[in-house]
């Protein structure tokens, strides 16, 4: 085995056993600190949405709330990224300043520049971790973390390599 197939069943098992732990719970990278969230319970209790919506109502302006803020909402409250994207959604409310650069910046929607020359190593992870074409956000957000580089620079990188990043873990898309 060359260095390069090392480096890439290293990558595939971490993402592997990364994809393992995140079925039974959710983990989210914020800039302070990795937080333990509660996995996406499918329909939020009554109580839950009454938390979120009033946690959402004082951090949003102008009916818009930040990625940034949604997860931190997230992990104050103890619940999933989907049930803040779901309540955002009833409340009619938009998400802005996706992490990834997707979606939600001003004047351009989306911030993400093709890569043109990806790294090795982040290619190799991206490629591993890969399913028909997209990895998920939460994938994305865990290469990032594993490589100690920002969310953004996995986006430019898929863009650079024709991979699309979906699902949005706030189901934004």
């Amino acid at each position: 085995m060359n260095k390069n197939q090392i480096a890439f069943n290293q990558t595939a098992c971490i993402i592997f056993h990364t994809s393992i732990f995140h079925e039974k719970q959710i983990q989210i990278a914020t800039h302070k600190e990795n937080l333990l969230m509660k996995p996406d319970n499918n329909p939020d209790p009554i109580e839950d949405t009454a938390r979120i919506q009033q946690a959402i109502s004082q951090q949003a302006v102008n009916q818009k709330l930040g990625c940034i803020a949604a997860f931190e909402i997230a992990a104050k409250l103890n619940v999933s990224p989907k049930a803040i994207g779901r309540t955002l959604d009833q409340m009619d409310y938009r998400i802005t300043h996706c992490q990834l650069g997707l979606f939600g910046h001003s004047p351009e929607k989306k911030i993400v520049t093709p890569e043109k020359a990806v790294d090795l190593r982040l290619k190799t992870a991206i490629e591993a971790a890969a399913e028909d074409g997209r990895i998920s956000c939460l994938k994305a957000w865990d290469i990032a973390a594993h490589l100690q580089i920002p969310k953004i620079a996995v986006s430019n990188a898929c863009e650079g390599l024709g991979m699309r990043i979906k699902p949005c873990q706030l189901g934004a898309f």
